[in-house]
């Protein structure tokens, strides 16, 4: 299949999968905010991910990560995962 076929898949799938959550009846805002929540808790495994392989010089060879870019990307990870909980456990 071609570059510009499989483009043109992804979207009329996209379409008719619109097209059915709007004949579902679903809230597109609502759907809107569980993704930015699954997303939310998504990224800091992911991020740790690659984290791990960043630092791996089988995969990376010369190219691993030094310490500033593991520092950085460690603290993002944190970050990413204490605040929420933070957010969710002061709300409350």
């Amino acid at each position: 299949m071609t570059q510009a076929k499989a483009f043109y898949m992804v979207i009329l799938g996209s379409m008719l999968l619109g097209l059915f959550l709007n004949f579902v009846g679903l809230n597109p805002v609502r759907a809107l905010y569980w993704s930015a929540i699954l997303n939310g808790l998504a990224a800091p495994p992911l991020i740790v991910m690659i984290l791990i392989l960043s630092k791996r010089r089988n995969v990376l060879r010369e190219h691993v990560s030094g310490r500033v870019s593991t520092l950085l990307v460690g603290l993002a990870a944190t970050v990413s995962a204490v605040l929420p909980a933070l957010y969710v456990f002061a709300s409350h």
